[in-house]
């Protein structure tokens, strides 16, 4: 029994400190008789059948499957500790560069692919099937040029109207994102308003009163701040509906 301790131990400790790959054979040791076990804050590994899975929060980051494949996901979230899971525990290298989510293999000769979320990568890290056309690139460039020009155009319209009611635009409802992309787009002055109070009331409360009052507070850079943040959660679900045809460039 110690001796069977010791060994978990010693993938656990292998796998953390040097961030190797982490294979299914070494999820098994460390898992033991166990269904869970911590691997960092927030991230555990489980049990999922026949494979183990590493799970960030909610979502399940890495699959690792016997036949030594590897299922990635970042559930939307791009953020360092997702990025830092997915690299850590499979044989892929996860990377954010210009607001998109790249993957590639940690070996030699590797070669980067847009992330796609549900991927299969082999035990090299080599994406398994065609890899996606490198549009979304372009896109990404046209939104990030379109939303430059609204946030300029925002900062310097003088006629502010307070809108006393939530204002919300998920990021996951395309809805909503074709109704912001229009706005942005149209540059319709109310929209400057709106989409302002909105940046604002998610960096800060979605209270009206206290929404107006710090978009006045905030009339340039902390502005800036809150419509770029906002932006930079929406820009790529904006860029895939440009990819896909179902957004518009022009007015």
């Amino acid at each position: 029994m110690a001796t069977a301790t010791l060994s978990e131990n010693s993938v656990v400790v292998v796998c953390l400190l040097m961030e190797t790959i982490m294979t299914h054979s070494e999820a098994e040791v460390m898992m033991g008789k166990r269904d869970k076990r911590k691997l960092a804050n927030n991230t555990y590994l489980f049990r999922k059948g026949k494979a183990f899975v590493v799970r960030l929060h909610e979502t399940n980051v890495v699959t690792i499957r016997p036949d030594g494949r590897y299922r990635l996901k970042s559930g939307g979230w791009f953020t360092p500790t997702t990025r830092d899971r997915v690299t850590r525990f499979s044989p892929a290298h996860v990377y954010l560069q210009k607001g998109i989510l790249y993957v590639s293999s940690k070996h030699k000769g590797r070669k980067d692919r847009v992330f796609e979320d549900g991927m299969m990568v082999d035990k090299h890290g080599r994406p398994i099937g065609k890899s996606p056309e490198r549009s979304i690139e372009k896109a990404k460039s046209i939104v990030d040029k379109k939303v430059a020009e609204f946030i300029r155009a925002a900062e310097q319209n003088s006629l502010w109207q307070p809108v006393y009611r939530r204002i919300s635009y998920p990021q996951s409802n395309e809805n909503r994102l074709k109704s912001l992309w229009e706005d942005v787009v149209s540059m319709r002055r109310e929209s400057f308003s709106e989409i302002t109070m909105a940046a604002i009331g998610e960096r800060f409360s979605n209270s009206a009163v206290i929404i107006w009052t710090q978009t006045v507070r905030h009339r340039t850079f902390g502005m800036q701040i809150a419509l770029s943040n906002f932006f930079r959660k929406r820009k790529l679900g904006l860029a895939k509906l440009i990819e896909k045809g179902e957004i518009s460039v022009e007015k």
